[in-house]
């Protein structure tokens, strides 16, 4: 009895100084725990994967420029509103022949660029608005990102009709130079913009002839790309116009 009343004062002992220690880790690490600041997840845009960021004024916080408040802005009813008066005429005025850019931009880029190009920032890549005419090859829908593979005398870059339903990156937004970002609220309007500028693109071009009735046939289309690589380039279309 004895020897079990000794065991069990030591087996207290044992425990008390077990919480004790454990006590005394929790307090040290407590500075450290509550030094600790939350990680809120942010928003993607799908066109780019890049973060965006939905605060009020986040982008502009002056406020100097903003033509839309966070509320009531529809990207949907803004596009539909300068399609017919700016989208379509800056994309007409401003596009450059296809192979006239290739052969500029190949011969020295920043030149073209700067010419030919429109820059929505230092770390946006140059996007171009341009016509371009020649043979379809294919037309591959077998994925959401479909396109028309085109045969373009004088390009030797692989040449991509974007044809969706989606359309990847914002190249059409980014060429025009009447869209800013500093006019919109947040990333979130503006990412918004590339997207209904893209939907509305695909339901324009295509009204009158769809992707797969293109194939083996001349067309000529416009629209705009941006300069992530010469190997391919793949193109928004604005307007397409089938020969013959």
């Amino acid at each position: 009895m004895g020897r079990s009343k000794v065991g069990r004062e030591h087996g207290y002992a044992f425990g008390w100084r077990r919480s004790a220690k454990f006590l005394g880790v929790l307090l040290l690490a407590m500075p450290v725990l509550t030094s600790c600041k939350l990680v809120s997840v942010r928003k993607v845009d799908p066109s780019t994967g890049k973060v965006i960021y939905e605060q009020e004024q986040a982008v502009n916080s002056s406020a100097t420029n903003q033509k839309f408040n966070l509320s009531n802005f529809n990207a949907d009813d803004y596009v539909a509103s300068i399609w017919t008066s700016k989208v379509v005429p800056t994309v007409d005025s401003q596009a450059v022949d296809l192979a006239q850019l290739v052969a500029a931009l190949k011969q020295d880029q920043n030149a073209a660029s700067s010419k030919y190009g429109v820059s929505a920032g230092t770390s946006v890549p140059y996007a171009f608005d341009v016509h371009v005419a020649g043979v379809v090859k294919s037309v591959d829908t077998s994925t959401p990102v479909g396109v028309i593979k085109l045969d373009v005398p004088g390009v030797s870059s692989a040449v991509e009709i974007a044809v969706g339903p989606l359309v990847l990156g914002t190249a059409l937004r980014d060429s025009m130079p009447f869209i800013s970002l500093n006019d919109f609220t947040n990333q979130v309007q503006y990412a918004n913009v590339s997207q209904a500028l893209n939907k509305k693109a695909l339901s324009v071009a295509f009204q009158e002839a769809s992707p797969k009735s293109l194939e083996g046939k001349k067309v000529e289309f416009w629209g705009a790309f941006a300069l992530q690589s010469l190997d391919t380039i793949t193109i928004t279309p604005v307007r397409v116009k089938v020969e013959g």
